[in-house]
């Protein structure tokens, strides 16, 4: 809980009224399939008919290229000030429609 509430105190004042996406994991096994991808898409396209800034943290520096690949181009490194760990937050701008 005091990992939680100390990485909500960073979160910018911008993204306060912003949808948060949560933990997301596929097993190493089935990485690479496009599972995760799946998993996103109906949430992103909700987001994009919502016009709703999305963001999310992830202490994975191997899962920003695909989190940039959908879309995700603000990125702020932070560090978790009880673990001391580095960690970034991830922000995506609902897609223009034609």
């Amino acid at each position: 809980m005091r990992i939680a509430a100390a990485m909500e105190e960073q979160v910018p004042g911008d993204l306060r009224g912003a949808w948060y996406l949560s933990i997301l994991g596929v097993r190493p096994a089935a990485q690479g399939q496009g599972l995760a991808q799946g998993l996103l898409r109906l949430t992103l396209a909700r987001a994009d008919l919502a016009r709703a800034l999305c963001f999310l943290e992830t202490f994975n520096p191997l899962s920003l290229p695909f989190y940039r690949r959908l879309g995700f181009t603000r990125t702020v490194e932070c560090v978790e000030p009880v673990s001391g760990r580095t960690y970034w937050l991830m922000v995506r701008e609902a897609a223009r429609r034609p």
